[in-house]
């Protein structure tokens, strides 16, 4: 199976685009499950006509609804919980790290990947870390006097010193405070378990097990309204840390919880402000760019086509251009940049010598970036650019834009009739990528697909599998050498971008202006930030309301606000009834 041919197999081939003669503010493909842009609404408000996303008086009454599951705590809420409970050196230790280590990586690839179930095994290494951390802790006068109460130092541990663990700790651990009946039944416990130090321990063993550190745990109020249910102040104050910085919530946090000040969005936001701020944002908000630009790797160039362009070593070259990617996207959200400068700015971050060769500049030093004219925005990044592979694939590129960045639906396609295209046409090797794709792509069940997928693939012509500016197509033999050339061609007509988009573009240069103005891009990165942070697919309509002010502040704010907006909004107050 020719390189080609595979790319048409992997790549999905029936699309779902913006309709024809829909309204400026209207998506693509919307379905129940929130595939596509959707728009609408009957409210009766002045639509503003950039906005995909409604919010109108029935979305407002299902707002919240969309927490209807008890969820579990992912790998790494539950690795920074334990950090921030036992500290990190004890969290170091070989046994307890060992055990968490084990435990499957949440990685969200697909919006939907995250299990509610918690995975086998989960409990007997909870059981192990509490063990492990009791003996060890209590062994230890210097973590007792920081984690524990001082009667735990001082020795006196009977049961009003139980009763003091178990309000102290207990609160952090459950994330809210314990009722008296609760924290006597740990007093029980203690007092059962043999009192003094060996109480003790059985206490923080029994403390470090609780349901708290499986679950987010909700009840709510006695406040319902329809099918959904308000949360308490301290449910509030979980919400917030945890869709911030993956992490329990801080004495800031709960002391507002305790004195009911987490009751406006307003005071949602000036904690999720002061989050952002701490360093624990940072790696959410990094692997969040793993998930919206799906950089989880990047494989080094082929040596024979970096070489073409002087480059002489490609070992770990890829390496360096995901660090470069990431890097790029962190300056542009933490300078509280906006997505006009996501997709058009020309700074960039080479931090060697042969990368900078591929941008065409000098090495990045410090937080300065260089200016690279030929490596505009996300789009241009090389980590976006490259491949392993001989030629590069237009069909990839351009599906890769089409679903990810835009948000379209496009169906799989049948090998079958792939391969049956292929053995139809026969060695097409001699073919320029432009003429040996649209050749491929231009029979009936297939044109209509890749008529909106080949386009933005072409217009991307102009870099070679390096990630480097060429305006020629090099064809190699297996030994390197040229063995055929063709002048690159990157004129697009009709790219289908979006409604009122551009009729035609020349070049990915003019790609990326239209995607510095595009609505629909920006609808759809606001989609991408609510699907990482709720760790699910989202509904237009039980999410719209907040898919629609994250969507007016990638128009009219910073990046970073929209990250604000994912959490501080009316959803943070509500879940579905149980």
């Amino acid at each position: 199976m020719t390189a080609v041919a595979l790319a048409l197999a992997a790549i999905t081939g029936c699309y779902v685009g913006l309709p024809d003669g829909a309204a400026a503010s209207g998506g693509a493909g919307a379905d129940g499950d929130g595939g596509g842009l959707e728009s609408g609404g009957e409210s009766g408000e002045p639509v503003d006509p950039r906005m995909y996303y409604t919010c109108d008086d029935e979305q407002r009454q299902q707002r919240g609804l969309s927490f209807a599951q008890m969820r579990r705590l992912s790998s790494t809420e539950l690795r920074y919980t334990l950090t921030r409970l036992l500290g990190a050196e004890l969290v170091a230790d070989p046994e307890i790290d060992g055990r968490l280590a084990a435990l499957p990586v949440d990685a969200t690839v697909l919006a939907g990947d995250f299990a509610i179930d918690p995975p086998v095994g989960l409990a007997l290494a909870l059981s192990g870390v509490a063990k492990r951390a009791a003996e060890v802790g209590l062994a230890d006068p210097q973590w007792v006097q920081q984690q524990l109460p001082v009667c735990v130092g001082a020795g006196q541990l009977d049961e009003a010193c139980a009763a003091a663990v178990a309000t102290e700790l207990g609160a952090k651990i459950w994330r809210r405070d314990l009722r008296d009946d609760e924290i006597a039944d740990y007093v029980a416990w203690f007092v059962e378990s043999g009192g003094g130090a060996e109480g003790m321990e059985y206490l923080l063993r029994r403390l470090l097990q609780a349901p708290s550190l499986v679950f987010h745990l909700e009840y709510g109020t006695e406040e319902t309204d329809g099918d959904r249910v308000h949360l308490t102040q301290f449910e509030v104050a979980s919400r917030v840390s945890y869709f911030a910085i993956d992490d329990m919530p801080d004495e800031e946090l709960f002391a507002a919880a305790r004195a009911g000040e987490l009751d406006s969005v307003d005071a949602i936001e000036q904690h999720v402000r002061r989050l952002m701020g701490q360093q624990l944002a940072g790696p959410k908000v990094h692997d969040f760019f793993r998930y919206y630009a799906k950089l989880t790797s990047v494989a080094d160039p082929l040596p024979e086509v970096a070489a073409l362009g002087g480059i002489a070593d490609v070992e770990g070259l890829g390496a360096q251009m995901q660090a470069e990617a990431y890097e790029f996207f962190e300056h542009v959200v933490w300078r509280e940049d906006d997505f006009a400068t996501l997709m058009g700015s020309t700074a960039a971050f080479p931090r060697s010598d042969t990368l900078a060769q591929v941008f065409g500049t000098e090495v990045a030093s410090g937080d300065t970036p260089v200016d690279a004219a030929q490596h505009r925005g996300l789009l241009h990044r090389p980590a976006m650019l490259a491949s392993a592979g001989a030629r590069t694939s237009p069909i990839l590129r351009g599906a890769h834009i089409r679903k990810l960045l835009l948000c379209d639906e496009l169906g799989l396609p049948d090998p079958a009739a792939v391969m049956a295209r292929q053995d139809e046409l026969g060695d097409l090797d001699q073919l320029s990528n432009r003429d040996k794709v649209t050749l491929l792509t231009d029979a009936g069940a297939c044109a209509g697909c890749h008529g909106v997928i080949n386009g933005l693939g072409f217009a991307f012509e102009g870099y070679d599998q390096v990630g480097m500016p060429r305006t020629t197509e090099q064809l190699l033999d297996p030994d390197g050498n040229v063995q055929n050339s063709w002048p690159i061609d990157t004129h697009v007509e009709e790219p289908r971008i979006e409604e009122g988009g551009p009729e035609a573009i020349d070049g990915s240069g003019a790609f990326v202006d239209a995607m510095v103005e595009s609505y629909k891009a920006r609808a759809c990165f606001s989609r991408r930030v609510l699907e990482y942070y709720r760790m699910r697919r989202v509904d237009a309509k039980v999410d719209g309301c907040a898919l629609l002010t994250m969507e007016q502040r990638s128009h009219d704010d910073s990046l970073l606000e929209v990250f604000v907006a994912a959490i501080a909004n009316d959803d943070i107050f509500w879940k579905h009834v149980p």
